[in-house]
């Protein structure tokens, strides 16, 4: 429904997630969502008003920039930190009172994965590989019994 530039122009992902959240309030206020690949197909048709105790338009509407900016920080970033073996990696959360420390410690989470996760990955596939090939075996020697 949003155009390219809509999307890339302000590389601002904590604020793409608000207005995305502020244009559900807004379909949830209205009772219509419109279905992606059908046309004319509301998803909330069978939406019944006395099922929603309290109106969630008015939790989401409630949503700033700089909360949901928080709660990014506080429930994937800093755990995402506290995965790296580095001591000093989780402790750049201690202080992330500016856009330059948090921009900081979140470049340092990011170069982290970039270069655990190729390890990870071939240690997932070499574990699931033997599990497989063991698997194989046991078939053979059941269908062989």
């Amino acid at each position: 429904m949003k155009g390219r530039s809509w999307w890339i122009d302000d590389l601002n992902v904590v604020g793409i997630c608000v207005r995305l959240l502020y244009i559900l309030a807004d379909w949830l206020t209205d009772a219509r969502c419109p279905h992606y690949f059908v046309n004319n197909c509301n998803l909330f048709d069978s939406l019944d008003n006395s099922q929603l105790t309290q109106n969630p338009a008015e939790g989401l509407r409630a949503v700033t920039e700089s909360w949901l900016a928080q709660w990014f920080v506080h429930n994937y970033i800093r755990k995402c930190g506290n995965h790296c073996r580095d001591s000093r990696v989780s402790r750049l959360f201690d202080d992330i009172s500016t856009h330059i420390k948090l921009q900081k410690a979140a470049s340092v989470v990011a170069n982290w994965r970039l270069k655990v996760m190729p390890v990870i990955t071939y240690i997932q596939f070499s574990v699931v590989q033997h599990i497989i090939h063991s698997h194989h075996l046991a078939l053979l020697v059941y269908e062989c019994v």
